[in-house]
């Protein structure tokens, strides 16, 4: 064949769609990359954990703190996307009951690369949760640093007090320039 290509079939039938609007999810598959499935969950994370530190002897009241914030980010955003393909993961094996493979392994018995993102995720989730004290450990942990460093600011806080009680008065300060008047007066 020189180039040719021979058509099977009758001719085309001149089937025509609408381009995809801006925002389909046509290719969507988990949305653990979709900023815009990703944010609605994340804000949704900080405000429940904002909401439950903000009342009184909270565990982790130290999370209100605005200094928390990316921290917080970060975590909501990596528990996002774990919820996001944790989703997608249960909706496989719920796809496809006669394999009973489960949802992270494909029709081969292949690990998904979607179950090999999970894993990472998982793993990082733990490193941001630890951070905050987002787990019994971890929260003892961060409790008992946070207190040492009151205990610190106390301590410097009392010895400053302390040398600043021990130390001499200032004396006033004399006016001199009653004095330079006078001599100035005598030269002239």
């Amino acid at each position: 064949m020189s180039g040719d290509v021979e058509r099977v079939g009758g001719p085309a039938r001149g089937y025509r769609w609408a381009p995809f609007e801006k925002g389909n999810e046509v290719t969507l598959k988990h949305g653990a990359w979709s900023p815009r499935k990703i944010a609605p969950l994340a804000a949704e994370l900080i405000d429940h954990v904002l909401i439950a530190a903000e009342h009184p002897g909270a565990q982790t009241a130290w999370l209100a703190d605005p200094s928390y914030r990316p921290a917080l980010v970060a975590w909501s955003r990596c528990e996002a996307r774990i919820q996001l393909l944790h989703e997608y993961l249960d909706r496989l094996t719920d796809f496809d009951p006669e394999t009973g493979r489960p949802g992270d392994l494909d029709d081969e018995g292949a690990t998904r690369p979607a179950s090999e993102l999970l894993v990472k995720l998982e793993a990082q989730a733990l490193k941001h949760r630890e951070r905050l004290g987002l787990d019994p450990l971890a929260r003892s942990k961060l409790g008992r640093a946070l207190a040492a460093t009151a205990v610190d600011l106390s301590a410097v806080a009392a010895s400053g007090a302390a040398a600043l009680a021990s130390r001499p008065p200032i004396p006033e300060p004399v006016d001199d320039d009653d004095d330079e008047k006078d001599d100035d007066d005598d030269d002239g």
